[in-house]
């Protein structure tokens, strides 16, 4: 009986780890033949319609900027004022042109279409009114499609390799002072721009990845690379509303794709383009397939492991067992000074020995093993106690900092504006409320992306807590907005620390290589305010006068 409950113990453990063995890993190779591959996908295709979107916004960030060039000329007192014949306009015209190398033509028509100034003199002379960039662009800004040329192919230079000259044109009416029209100026640009900018945008592993960066106009056409034959049309799949999508090209490989929208120089509508962005499914998949038997080769050596250490781990267990009833059967044949002894260094079978040994002084050990846990746990609660109180401590300071900056935040502001506007009720000791905002952040975050913009403002804050007094209060009042309090400090005092903070600010290295600058807006606290929050409406409300007045400057009752 002995030996067969021996041999049952080792055989069920091996039975139940190896049945547990075999339930864990077909899982996981179903895991990763089905959840994971799906996975695989759809975060490839987040990742692809991540790249798509960077793509979508420098195009769009490109032709917001030549929109805004042209219509920066047109709006020039030159353009608005001098004849349009006036050998000045051509020059500025010549000097814009060169200061973009992909701009094609530059040129003026008046109001009857007849082009009057031009970049490198050509066209001029010639009736343009029938051209889509010149109509439209008597009435507004206007951005035109992708478009072969027509007057200017046999006038410019040949494009490499023969092929043709493809043009986007962009244009804004001009007007006199009195707002009439006096004609149209516009631009023609070279597609090789957009070139240049999807071979920067480009992977460095793009090629070994084979990912591809396709731009797609309204027809579902692609329109760079140039592409001929089935592949130059896109799969229906692309009018999707989803951020990705798998499907079969006309080509008839399976792609994983991402599809973005392009906005034109106008916010408000587009030209019909989207930035493709894709990969073959089968690249997406690359070393799933080695995952899988990566895997299973592992299931089963580290399962024979496993079932080898479980069988040796059950004779551990059942030999002592073995003995310890041997003892036992002893002593109930009547041999009753038989020691009960078992050749183990399990805690639990010494445990149960001794047990058995001495009830009574196990009985007395529990008491006086009461006693002291008792103690050990009045002693637990007075340190847990005493820690509970400095994590209370600590988590009131963080609660009070800004995670990003390091400075103050909202909560901490609020509390130091209560303080110091009762201290000034109580001793009539003025205070002053700064307002700072960085001008244009919105355009860091969209042009650089939102960790450029994360180092931005910590670089800010650092600026501004270096040149601060030691008396001074600063915290972080919203996303790029600081709030400054200058405690027993006058209007005059308070405007130099202003104007200190927002030169220092502009001649700080930045993040993005250019420039950053604060508006701020200066109030001071009054024995009349009603509450502390009036002080600082009025530095919001001066906040807006130093942003409407062109920003990087200081607003405040001295420039009333």
């Amino acid at each position: 009986m002995t030996s067969n409950l021996h041999l049952s113990i080792k055989h069920l453990l091996v039975l139940l780890f190896g049945s547990i063995t075999l339930l864990a890993a077909l899982p996981a190779y179903w895991y990763v033949d089905h959840i994971y591959a799906a996975q695989l996908i759809r975060d490839r295709g987040e990742s692809l319609n991540d790249a798509a979107k960077a793509v979508a916004a420098v195009l769009a960030t490109n032709l917001q900027e030549r929109q805004r060039e042209i219509y920066l000329l047109a709006q020039s007192n030159l353009f608005r004022s001098a004849q349009l014949n006036d050998t000045e306009l051509r020059a500025v015209l010549d000097r814009a042109k060169a200061s973009f190398p992909q701009y094609s033509w530059m040129g003026l028509a008046d109001v009857d279409g007849v082009v009057r100034a031009a970049t490198g003199g050509i066209l001029l002379g010639k009736n343009v009114q029938a051209r889509p960039w010149y109509s439209n662009g008597l009435k507004q800004g206007y951005s035109g499609d992708l478009h072969q040329a027509v007057l200017l192919a046999k006038l410019l230079p040949p494009e490499p390799g023969g092929a043709p000259l493809q043009l986007i044109d962009f244009s804004e009416p001009v007007q006199d002072s009195h707002g009439a029209t006096r004609g149209v100026l516009g631009a023609h640009v070279n597609w090789n721009w957009a070139a240049s900018v999807l071979q920067a945008m480009q992977p460095s592993n793009a090629a070994q990845a084979h990912l591809e960066i396709l731009i797609v106009n309204r027809d579902n056409t692609i329109i760079h690379p140039q592409k001929t034959g089935a592949d130059a049309v896109s799969p229906a799949s692309l009018n999707s509303k989803l951020s990705f999508s798998q499907d079969e090209w006309a080509d008839g490989v399976s792609y994983v794709s991402s599809t973005v929208p392009v906005l034109d120089g106008k916010s408000d509508r587009t030209m019909g383009w989207r930035i493709v962005v894709r990969q073959p499914v089968e690249e997406a998949f690359q070393g799933l397939r080695s995952i899988q038997e990566v895997l299973l080769i592992t299931a089963v050596i580290s399962g024979t492991i496993f079932l080898a250490l479980v069988w040796w781990g059950a004779v551990l267990i059942s030999n002592p067992l073995k003995e310890l009833a041997a003892h036992a059967r002893s002593i109930e044949q009547g041999n009753e000074t038989q020691p009960l002894t078992a050749p183990s260094s399990a805690r639990e079978l010494r445990d149960l020995v001794q047990a058995l040994q001495s009830m009574s002084g196990t009985l007395m050990q529990r008491k006086n093993a009461l006693a002291q846990s008792n103690a050990v746990l009045e002693q637990t609660v007075t340190a847990r106690t005493a820690e509970l109180v400095r994590s209370n401590e600590e988590l009131h300071r963080l609660s009070r900092r800004d995670a990003l900056t390091g400075a103050f935040n909202r909560l901490a502001a609020k509390e130091r504006l209560h303080a110091e506007f009762a201290r000034m009720k109580r001793a009539q000791i003025p205070y002053a409320v700064l307002m700072m905002d960085i001008d244009y952040f919105k355009r860091v975050n969209d042009t650089f992306g939102h960790d450029t913009g994360d180092k931005v403002l910590q670089a800010v804050a650092r600026v501004l807590q270096i040149h601060l007094r030691e008396t001074d209060f600063l915290a972080r009042f919203g996303g790029e907005e600081f709030i400054a309090l200058l405690p027993n400090t006058e209007l005059h005092s308070a405007s130099e620390v202003a104007e200190k903070l927002r030169s220092t600010v502009a001649l700080a290295p930045s993040a993005t290589g250019h420039p950053v600058t604060l508006s701020i807006g200066l109030a001071m606290a009054t024995p009349n305010d009603a509450s502390e929050d009036d002080a600082v409406h009025r530095a919001d409300d001066f906040l807006y006068r130093a942003k409407n007045a062109g920003r990087n400057r200081v607003a405040s009752t001295e420039l009333v």
